[in-house]
């Protein structure tokens, strides 16, 4: 196919469709756009990216998936941008001019490919920061000079959890904070999360047991919360359901060998929960219960549940689903539990004689792990 004869001259915005990455003009063409997406665009066969630098008026650059394997070093001429998406790339390094970015304010990278330079400090007018790779002391500094980060997405390789949280105690302004650790073990133990914090997500470790900054007044406008823990005492159950603004919570509880007695029950009374509208529970626990009162708004549930929680099931399960008003689905994984699959088809009789008693006749999803 031709490309486009037509005059670019004036032309503000370009969003290309993957199927017509070959009818892209030059980047040449364009001398005052400001919006610039070529994101499914597949970039590796013949198009290039030579010229951006001389789109000095552009303030978006939508990138991702396009299969690129550098950015050119003239992407520093670009001082009016203000959003960077190479995300879902083969990147391997970001070229060191990337700092002259000095009103750039999202940047999103990939976790598994980038590991931003010791410069990425200059950067301060960041908000967004998707896929930042940390491995060493010297970039935890130079993040925490980004003290107006709204969001933070990063995975951290290192192994000086004190660095990190001393970072963290510097950026105030966070509303969305997501870590994943490339360890079994770590620890946040000083850092107490900001009175702006709305999202909160930990994986790839476990916590001990639920922060204890969660049971302070100032984080009430938490509304998303993803954790797996250790232990789950009763006293950190009912913080977690008190907590006014929750409307997501997706909390693994891993299997302990320690010799101390924890309950491992997951049992909501009245009033806990007012806000919750999605519950996603993984792990090993002993007992799940919803008594009446309990989390008014919840629409979906998910069970993710090792053990035999649910192996003495007949006719009505005993978990107190008829106490969920709102409940619209409800999804059971089953696994480490027995081989044969009668336990799979009690468990699924069961939640369907549950469904046709409740009035919203929830919809149900019975999956079984291909472990045990």
């Amino acid at each position: 196919m031709k490309t486009l004869t037509v005059s670019m001259q004036q032309v503000r915005s370009v969003v290309a469709f993957s199927s017509t990455a070959n009818l892209i003009p030059a980047l040449s063409r364009f001398k005052v756009v400001r919006v610039l997406c070529l994101e499914n665009c597949d970039l590796s066969d013949g198009y290039n990216l030579t010229g951006i630098g001389n789109l000095v008026h552009l303030r978006s650059l939508g990138l991702r998936s396009t299969k690129i394997v550098q950015l050119p070093e003239e992407i520093g001429n670009l001082q009016l941008l203000q959003t960077l998406d190479i995300s879902n790339n083969a990147i391997s390094s970001l070229p060191f001019t990337i700092v002259q970015l000095k009103q750039l304010k999202c940047l999103y990278i990939d976790k598994v490919n980038i590991t931003m330079s010791n410069s990425i400090g200059c950067l301060t007018s960041l908000q967004e920061l998707s896929g930042l790779c940390i491995e060493d002391s010297s970039a935890i500094e130079e993040l925490g000079h980004l003290t107006e980060l709204r969001e933070l997405d990063i995975v951290y390789s290192s192994e000086q959890e004190h660095m990190l949280v001393k970072c963290l105690q510097k950026l105030q302004n966070i509303q969305k904070l997501s870590i994943c650790f490339y360890a079994l073990r770590g620890n946040l133990d000083g850092w107490v999360g900001p009175q702006s914090l709305h999202s909160f997500r930990v994986f790839g470790y476990w916590l001990l047991k639920l922060p204890v900054w969660m049971n302070c007044s100032h984080v009430q406008n938490l509304s998303f919360l993803e954790i797996d823990v250790e232990e789950l005492h009763p006293e950190d159950l009912e913080i977690l359901g008190r907590l006014p603004a929750l409307c997501n919570l997706h909390m693994y509880l891993e299997e302990t060998h320690s010799s101390n007695a924890v309950t491992r029950e997951f049992v909501i009374s009245a009033g806990w929960f007012p806000c919750l509208e999605h519950i996603k529970l993984r792990g090993h626990y002993e007992r799940v219960v919803f008594r009446q009162g309990a989390m008014p708004r919840l629409t979906s549930l998910d069970l993710d549940i090792y053990g035999e929680v649910c192996s003495s099931w007949t006719g009505i399960p005993d978990l107190g689903f008829e106490n969920l008003p709102s409940v619209l689905h409800i999804s059971l994984g089953i696994g480490r539990c027995r081989q044969d699959d009668t336990y799979k088809v009690k468990a699924m009789a069961a939640l369907r004689n549950m469904a046709e008693m409740h009035p919203n006749h929830p919809s149900i999803l019975v999956t079984r792990h291909p472990y045990v």
